[in-house]
């Protein structure tokens, strides 16, 4: 990174950051983090499997660990790095989220992820009813944990492009709507703020579509499949069982 550019800071973090997981999309936000958020480079953690191309972790002058998380060592390997106040930031696949989240509530500790995971093989051990194995099942069982929890530290899940980004923009876009309408929103605290807004703008359905701007220097064959993000996490997310909202 250029240490002659002044970049903006949006937050200070001063227990420290720790990433799980370091392919490609960690490697792209570790500069953006190191360049908006108020963190030495010395305080900040990567913890991820042997065999992650770490080169940016190591030219950035983060600490990394070299090592798979698992549901028996977890606990133990984290303890190390993770305090009062730590930002966690999952950026795995194979990793629970809710043990994550549990594990950062009983350190105080803040949590984000892009995506709801479970341990290997959740989504695919046959031994396990298809309910059980669903990305419904993972989201319930956090809900229910954070039922009595909201005065605590926080979490934030499911942070990827949708419905994280996109999540962001819809709430943007009511706060734009109401101004816009002469409507002065009450307190947006929780999800059942952002509800009533939604209800007093007499919004009844909200559709988001994307669209895969991305492109290759080399066309694609005819019957080649081109997959544009985790290999892993694809393969993962689609021996998962279909579901029908």
């Amino acid at each position: 990174m250029d240490a002659h550019v002044h970049w903006t800071k949006h937050a200070v973090c001063n227990s420290g950051v720790v990433i799980i997981g370091f392919g490609s999309i960690a490697s792209s936000l570790l500069p953006v983090l190191l360049r908006h958020i108020e963190v030495s480079p010395k305080d900040v953690t990567v913890v991820c499997p042997p065999g992650n191309d770490t080169a940016i972790a190591h030219e950035c002058g983060v600490h990394v660990v070299e090592q798979a998380l698992s549901e028996d060592n977890f606990e133990t390997l984290l303890t190390a790095y993770v305090t009062k106040g730590t930002l966690l930031v999952n950026l795995s696949v194979n990793v629970s989220s809710e043990s994550l989240i549990r594990f950062c509530w009983s350190r105080d500790a803040l949590y984000l992820d892009t995506s709801i995971e479970p341990w290997e093989g959740g989504s695919t051990d046959p031994d396990r009813p298809p309910s059980r194995r669903s990305n419904y099942a993972l989201r319930e069982a956090v809900l229910a944990f954070r039922l009595d929890k909201r005065d605590g530290p926080t979490a934030v899940l499911t942070q990827g492009a949708n419905p994280g980004l996109a999540s962001a923009f819809v709430k943007q876009a009511l706060v734009d709507m109401a101004e816009n309408s002469g409507i002065q929103p009450t307190a947006l605290d929780s999800y059942e703020d952002w509800a009533v807004l939604a209800q007093r703008l007499h919004i009844k359905a909200i559709h988001v579509a994307e669209q895969d701007w991305q492109f290759s220097e080399r066309r694609k064959a005819r019957n080649e499949f081109v997959n544009t993000w985790s290999v892993d996490a694809f393969v993962e997310e689609g021996m998962q069982p279909a579901e029908l909202g």
